[in-house]
């Protein structure tokens, strides 16, 4: 199981970037995570609050040991924000993909 993640972060706020197959590995999905975070391409970004401590805890949990983390910052605001939010609609954008 992957063991780094990358934060990434600008002047206000920051959010973990955790693949799907991590978080399903871990028996959680987007429904465990609020519309703080957001969903791309297979991956969340989990908002620093609250939805990346819950993965943490989890992950320590899991695996025994804490997640390592590698921090990205930007001047301005960051293209996350730009992202889809994580809600109902726009869970089908974390399914994994599936390796031939």
């Amino acid at each position: 199981m992957q063991k780094t993640f990358t934060v990434f972060a600008d002047p206000s706020h920051a959010w973990g970037k955790v693949p799907a197959n991590v978080l399903y590995a871990l028996g959680l999905t987007a429904k465990d995570f609020s519309g703080y975070s957001y969903l791309a391409h297979g991956h969340m970004f989990l908002e620093e609050d609250a939805d990346l401590t819950k993965f943490a805890k989890r992950y320590q949990q899991v695996t025994g040991s804490a997640p390592k983390w590698r921090e990205k910052h930007c001047e301005g605001q960051s293209a996350i924000r730009f992202k889809p939010r994580n809600t109902p609609n726009n869970a089908w954008q974390l399914v994994p993909a599936i390796a031939h």
